[in-house]
């Protein structure tokens, strides 16, 4: 097989396995955001607080890991990043 060949199915292998790595990132993001909005349905600036904020603290706290293991989400500290913009207690880490 010549180099252009190989290359080209290195490129086919590493993308789809870093496009799963990533769509794995954005479901549990999904997920977690949706817990977090169904905590705090009834307090509104616990809802704005997850709309702006949850983006941020979850990229900082989010692990994507590597070819061995999975990836993490430091749940502590990202219940702390929420909590600390929306200046109140709303969630606790496990």
């Amino acid at each position: 097989m010549s180099r252009v060949g190989r290359a080209a199915i290195f490129i086919v292998i590493a993308g789809t396995s870093a496009g799963m790595k990533f769509s794995h990132q954005s479901a549990v993001a999904r997920e977690i955001k949706m817990h977090m909005l169904d905590v705090c349905e009834t307090d509104n600036i616990c809802v704005q607080t997850i709309e702006d904020r949850f983006d941020s603290c979850f990229e900082t706290h989010y692990s994507g890991g590597s070819r061995r293991n999975p990836g993490s989400l430091d749940a502590e500290n990202m219940a702390r990043c929420v909590n600390q913009y929306g200046g109140a207690r709303y969630f606790a880490g496990e």
